[in-house]
C-alpha cells in the first residue's frame, strides 16, 4: 500500500492521552471496580485511516466506545479531546453536540445497531431532523447517501424495514446513518462482522471510498490484520488494555517490533506461507499480567 499524505504537522483531529477505562465491580455497593484500559495514548489526523488491532478483550471497542462516550456506566480518566474538544468531563449536551456531527460510529452487528420497528429511512435521516432539516430535504438526502453507496433503487428502500434487507445491505444502511451528518471522524467497530466474503470486501472498499472522497478520517476496529494491511495507513496494536505497538501499516507487516504483533503476524495464515511451516499460537506468549476476566462486551 503506497503511503497517503496524511499532514501531521497540524493538531489530529482526535487526541487521547493517558486513557483509563474502569467498570463497575460485580458489587457495586463495595466501590470496587475493574480496569479495564490502561494509559492509552492515540492520535488520528483530519483524513487517515487507523487501525486499532487485537484480541477479544483487549479493550478495543472498549476504548473506541470511550471517544464518544457510549457507556455512561464507565469511568474515564485521561484526557479525549476530539477537534480539540475535550470528551472527558464534557456535559451531556455537549457530548451530544459531538456525536453525529464530528464523530459517528458503525456498529459491529448491523442487525442489533438497527430498530427493527421504524423504517430505513427514518434512522437514516434520524440525526438530520433533529438538527432542523426538513423532513423531505432529509430523505432526499438519504436516498443521495445510499445510492451512493451502492443500495440499488435507493428511494423505494427508505420504506423497507431491517428485517426486508439482506446483512450487507443493513450495514449499508448503518454507514448512511452514521455519514449522513458528515462527520469529521468515522469509527468502525469491526463493520465486516457476520458478513459473507463477498460483503466484507463490498463494505470496506465502502468505507475507503467514502473516506478518500469526503476526507473522513477512520478509525477502524478489528481482531483481523488483513483488514487492515489494505485499508489503513497506520496501525495500533493493543494486547490487555495497553498499546503495544504503533507503526505505519507497512512498517507493521515488514518490520513488527513488539513479540505480540510478531505473534499475531505468526498466528495469520496467508496464500504464500510454507505449508511445511505450522501456525504459532498467540497463547504461546502467556497471558499478561494485568489480564482480568473482563465483562460481557469489553473487547
Amino acid at each position: 500500500m503506497n503511503p497517503r499524505a496524511i499532514d501531521r504537522t497540524i493538531a489530529p483531529l482526535l487526541h487521547i492521552e493517558a486513557l483509563r477505562v474502569r467498570a463497575p465491580g460485580p458489587h457495586p455497593a463495595s466501590g470496587q471496580s475493574i480496569p479495564l484500559v490502561h494509559g492509552v495514548d492515540l492520535d488520528i489526523w483530519p483524513g487517515e485511516r487507523v487501525g486499532l488491532v487485537g484480541e477479544s478483550g483487549s479493550g478495543k471497542s472498549i476504548t473506541a466506545r470511550s471517544i464518544p462516550r457510549l457507556d455512561p456506566r464507565l469511568t474515564l480518566s485521561g484526557s479525549i479531546r476530539v477537534a480539540g474538544r475535550e470528551m472527558i468531563g464534557a456535559t451531556d449536551a455537549e457530548v451530544r453536540d459531538i456525536r453525529g456531527q464530528v464523530v459517528a460510529m458503525v456498529f459491529q452487528d448491523p442487525l442489533s445497531a438497527l430498530n427493527p420497528v421504524l423504517t430505513v429511512g427514518d434512522q437514516i435521516t434520524e440525526s438530520l431532523v433533529q438538527r432542523g432539516v426538513s423532513a423531505r430535504r432529509a430523505a432526499d438526502e438519504a436516498a443521495r447517501m445510499l445510492d451512493r453507496l451502492g443500495v440499488a433503487d435507493a428511494r423505494r428502500r427508505l420504506r423497507a424495514y431491517p428485517s426486508e434487507l439482506s446483512g450487507g445491505q443493513r450495514q449499508r444502511v448503518v454507514l448512511a446513518a452514521a455519514l449522513i451528518g458528515q462527520p469529521a471522524l468515522l469509527i468502525a467497530d469491526e463493520p465486516t462482522t457476520a458478513l459473507d466474503v463477498e460483503a466484507q470486501d463490498q463494505v470496506l472498499d465502502l468505507v475507503v471510498q467514502q473516506s478518500d472522497d469526503l476526507r473522513v478520517a477512520v478509525l477502524l476496529i478489528t481482531h483481523d490484520l488483513g483488514v487492515v494491511a489494505g485499508t489503513t495507513d497506520r496501525v495500533y496494536v493493543m494486547r490487555a488494555g495497553r498499546i503495544v505497538e504503533n507503526a505505519l501499516v507497512d512498517d507493521l507487516f515488514a518490520r513488527p517490533s513488539a513479540p505480540y504483533t510478531r505473534a499475531l503476524l505468526d498466528a495469520t495464515p496467508t496464500l504464500d506461507r510454507d505449508p511445511g511451516v505450522p501456525l504459532v499460537s498467540v497463547a504461546a506468549l502467556g497471558l499478561p499480567a494485568e489480564t482480568i476476566d473482563l465483562p460481557n462486551g469489553a473487547s
